[in-house]
């Protein structure tokens, strides 16, 4: 398997734990580019004012919001300390959302750490694969990100999650909407 740039590999990490789904080859790219120069934290400001941020969190309250975050990232909810505690910091304007999602993500611990890896790999393995097959990913389809994010959601801590995703890649991309339509 190819080695995945640092940078790559960041920038998926932000796309996992804000938007819940795999980054487009296209936008990784963009966004690599950047990281280096911009920093983490540029690169989540302008996730946050994208039209999809705005339609996956509109009308969610600032517990929902964490709740989806851990969701994504964990395939739990938060324990009840930690859903208050950025909540509060949500809702005082202490921190945006996309400061918090980052920090929930740097703060990741055993399985919690594990379980962001196999993910980030994964996302990895999906970006590569429509990329590879020539899919330009269109992320203004929701039917698209449901089904990544759905397939994302399906990895956890261990090996064979992995494994069965990267071995349910063809299904997944059969079903995306785009699958077979060439980049322009």
């Amino acid at each position: 398997a190819q080695a995945i740039p640092a940078a790559v590999d960041s920038v998926q990490q932000v796309y996992v734990a804000f938007y819940g789904r795999p980054g487009d080859p296209d936008g990784l790219a963009y966004w690599a580019g950047r990281v280096g120069t911009a920093g983490v934290g540029s690169i989540l400001d302008q996730f946050s004012g994208s039209p999809e941020a705005s339609q996956l969190f509109a009308g969610m309250s600032d517990e929902g919001k964490i709740t989806f975050i851990y969701r994504v990232l964990f395939n739990r909810d938060s324990d009840g300390p930690g859903l208050s505690y950025w909540a509060g910091e949500l809702s005082s304007g202490k921190r945006t959302l996309q400061e918090i999602s980052f920090e929930i993500l740097k703060g990741a611990r055993n399985e919690d750490m594990a379980k962001i890896a196999n993910k980030v790999a994964a996302a990895n393995y999906f970006s590569s694969q429509i990329a590879a097959r020539n899919i330009k990913a269109d992320y203004t389809v929701q039917a698209d990100i449901f089904l990544a994010r759905n397939w994302l959601a399906t990895i956890d801590e261990t090996d064979a999650s992995l494994v069965n995703a990267k071995a349910n890649i063809d299904a997944l991309l059969n079903r995306i909407s785009l699958a077979g339509k060439p980049q322009t």
